[in-house]
């Protein structure tokens, strides 16, 4: 199940998006207000005329912006969408109606992504895919049980990191869509939530392979066999797991 999730992941890094347009406000956190900004040298006003969401709907207004000097602001806190979005303002400018479009982008953090940072990004989580590959190899190889047992662990503890990076970075709109991000979140408290159920079945691993290796000891001390011994031991133990 696990090597399957890796396959998918590695597949994933391909699909990440990396958004590198500039943007005239910037970029704006998912659900938070935003000033709309317009710069006007000799308005008597500035309107905010029309807004054009990501879904390309365009909705007609005639917002009057707050005057601060030159500077023209209007507050706008419909940013429920991810996406571009386009605003237009109209002013009067030295007597003449002139209008202008400007843009921002919103996603869920608020944050641009870079091509450097995603570059790191997607280098990190190569780096931390490889090291999980390799601990999940090495559960299926290694024979010594303490080795395996950590080895699982490791594993699971290095998925555990990869799904919440990428998560994040669906967060900061590195992937292509809103989906992924989705799908990492899910993974992610899955692999949590699964943490508690783990450490109970280890612990209970843990204590069965002490039992049995125990009475194997005293078994094997007294002269038995180390079949039979095996035989007897398992079911001293309870005989659920095959130890060791």
């Amino acid at each position: 199940m696990k090597i399957k999730i890796f396959l998918v992941m590695l597949c994933m890094i391909f699909l990440f998006n990396p958004i590198s347009a500039q943007y005239d406000l910037g970029f704006v956190e998912k659900g938070e207000c935003v000033d709309l900004y317009q710069l006007c040298l000799n308005c008597s006003y500035v309107n905010v005329t029309s807004i054009k969401y990501p879904n390309n709907t365009i909705i007609y207004h005639n917002f009057e912006m707050d005057e601060n000097g030159k500077d023209y602001t209007y507050s706008f806190c419909e940013t429920n969408f991810e996406g571009d979005y386009f605003y237009t303002t109209c002013g009067d400018m030295d007597g003449i109606e002139d209008c202008r479009t400007f843009d921002f982008y919103v996603n869920e953090g608020g944050v641009e992504m870079t091509e450097s940072r995603s570059s790191l990004t997607i280098g990190l989580l190569i780096i931390l895919l490889l090291l999980f590959f390799g601990s999940l190899c090495g559960t299926f190889k290694i024979e010594n049980y303490i080795a395996k047992f950590s080895l699982y662990w490791v594993s699971h503890l290095l998925l555990l990191v990869i799904c919440f990076i990428a998560w994040q970075v669906g967060v900061e709109g590195l992937l292509g869509g809103v989906a992924l991000t989705g799908i990492f979140r899910i993974f992610f408290w899955i692999l949590t939530i699964a943490i508690l159920p783990m450490m109970i079945l280890s612990g209970s691993w843990i204590m069965y392979i002490h039992t049995f290796n125990e009475h194997f000891q005293k078994l094997t001390d007294k002269g038995m066999d180390t079949e039979s011994a095996f035989r007897m031991s398992k079911r001293k133990s309870g005989g659920w797991l095959n130890g060791k």
